[in-house]
C-alpha cells in the first residue's frame, strides 16, 4: 500500500459521480488519495481558482498554504461499494495542470467486472512467478 497524500477538491472541480446522473458531482465526506505528489501524508487542495495548494505545509507557520505552481498530472482515486461484489467500483481521475492552473479532470473508472479480471490476471502472473522461483530454488 505505502504512504500517500490527501487531495481535497473544491466543489467547482469535483468530478461527476458515475453512480448518479453523469453531470452530478460527488459530494465528498471523505477526501481523495493520491500518490502523484510527495507521498508523505501531506494535505493538498485544488481551490475554486484551480490552483493546487499544500495545506499546513511542514516547517511553515500554522495555517499557511503554499501554491505548488503545479505543472503536470495528478492521479487521485477511491474505491466505492463493497469489494468483491457488483457494487464495487474503482474511481480514478487525472487532473492536468499547466503553469499552476488546472486545465482538465479526466476519469479512468473500473467496474466490478474489470477489477475481477485484473485480480485474476494478477493471480495468474503471481502463480507463474511462484512456480518459476520454486523450480529455481530446487523446491526447498
Amino acid at each position: 500500500m505505502g504512504m500517500f497524500d490527501t487531495l481535497i477538491i473544491h466543489d467547482n472541480f469535483n468530478p461527476p459521480d458515475p453512480r448518479h446522473h453523469p453531470h452530478e458531482t460527488i459530494k465528498r465526506t471523505t477526501d481523495w488519495q493520491t500518490k502523484s505528489l510527495e507521498c508523505s501524508l501531506y494535505r493538498y487542495k485544488i481551490t475554486a481558482a484551480g490552483r493546487l495548494l499544500l495545506l499546513d505545509a511542514p516547517f511553515s507557520d500554522e495555517g499557511v498554504s503554499i501554491d505548488q505552481k503545479m505543472h503536470g498530472e495528478i492521479n487521485f482515486y477511491e474505491m466505492i461499494g463493497k469489494v468483491g461484489t457488483p457494487s464495487e467500483k474503482w474511481l480514478e481521475y487525472t487532473a492536468t495542470f499547466e503553469d499552476g492552473q488546472l486545465i482538465r479532470v479526466e476519469s479512468h473508472h473500473k467496474t466490478h467486472e474489470k477489477l475481477k479480471a485484473d485480480r485474476a490476471a494478477m493471480k495468474k502472473r503471481m502463480g507463474k512467478y511462484y512456480s518459476k522461483m520454486k523450480s529455481e530454488l530446487g523446491d526447498k
